[in-house]
């Protein structure tokens, strides 16, 4: 869903509640953990990440009620990009992305909440990205019409979901036959090792690969800051994983995975 900073009339929604950006760790990350819809990009560890990331600005927006419970929560990354202009000039521009999307307490107190603190962002002041862009992680069918009321325009978009609780051999039935076929023969001859990353030297040949995927692609990756900075924060929380495969001894495929509840998220 984007937003490209379009403004809405001024209703009073308080109804004892304020719009903060600043909260309490503890109660943050206590509000994520009992959301059911929490996941890692809500929480106060990836906030940490995205803060120390080049190019990248996490942003806090919070509604509270009059006890200091967190009602709604909004985390949008201000993204700067440099973008060559007829091959020689170059500009910066700025945009928004919410990983995870929105969250607010489940029920109409929550979405009055959301209300109001949609209101206060599309009517901020100041310089503003481009656009705002929500990633939604979830089924927001309860609050998408309130989201657009606020400016955003849906858009449709695939998730893959992965029952992980199967057998191994039922998973490997999802996979393309000749792919599936290569996969059996790699196995079988032991020549691919696959390993955890466990040092800042692993952590850089994962980021190296992916250098060269993204390259091939001619799809922008992010700073090696985030990755570096991903595995400083949440490696030792046991929150992401860096996967390697080898062979012999040299990597030559590699995975970036969010750990969080009961979710594993591809990253990279």
């Amino acid at each position: 869903m984007r937003n490209k900073g379009t403004k809405t009339s001024n209703v009073d929604l308080n109804r004892g509640m304020k719009v903060v950006r600043e909260l309490d760790e503890h109660k943050w990350r206590e509000f994520v953990d009992n959301h059911p819809e929490g996941r890692i990009f809500h929480t106060p560890e990836m906030f940490q990440v995205f803060a120390r990331t080049r190019g990248h600005k996490p942003r806090l927006w919070a509604v509270v009620d009059e006890e200091d419970q967190v009602m709604a929560l909004f985390t949008p990354v201000e993204i700067t990009l440099l973008q060559r202009l007829l091959g020689r000039f170059a500009s910066f521009t700025k945009r928004a992305v919410s990983y995870g999307s929105v969250l607010c307490a489940c029920n109409m107190q929550g979405r009055r909440a959301l209300a109001l603190l949609f209101q206060a962002y599309v009517n901020q002041p100041g310089s503003r990205p481009i656009f705002t862009e929500l990633r939604n992680l979830s089924n927001t069918g309860c609050i998408q019409s309130m989201i657009c009321e606020h400016g955003f325009e849906y858009e449709e978009h695939l998730n893959y979901l992965i029952d992980i609780n199967k057998p191994p051999e039922a998973i490997m039935q999802n996979i393309g036959k000749r792919t599936r076929k290569n996969i059996q023969r790699g196995l079988r001859k032991g020549i691919v090792k696959v390993v955890e990353a466990r040092s800042p030297e692993q952590v850089e040949a994962c980021y190296e690969l992916l250098q060269k995927t993204y390259k091939n692609a001619q799809v922008p990756l992010a700073d090696r800051s985030l990755f570096e900075t991903a595995f400083q924060v949440l490696h030792p929380k046991g929150m992401i994983r860096f996967t390697l495969a080898n062979v012999d001894q040299t990597p030559v495929a590699g995975s970036v995975e969010l750990l969080y509840k009961d979710i594993v998220y591809g990253w990279y």
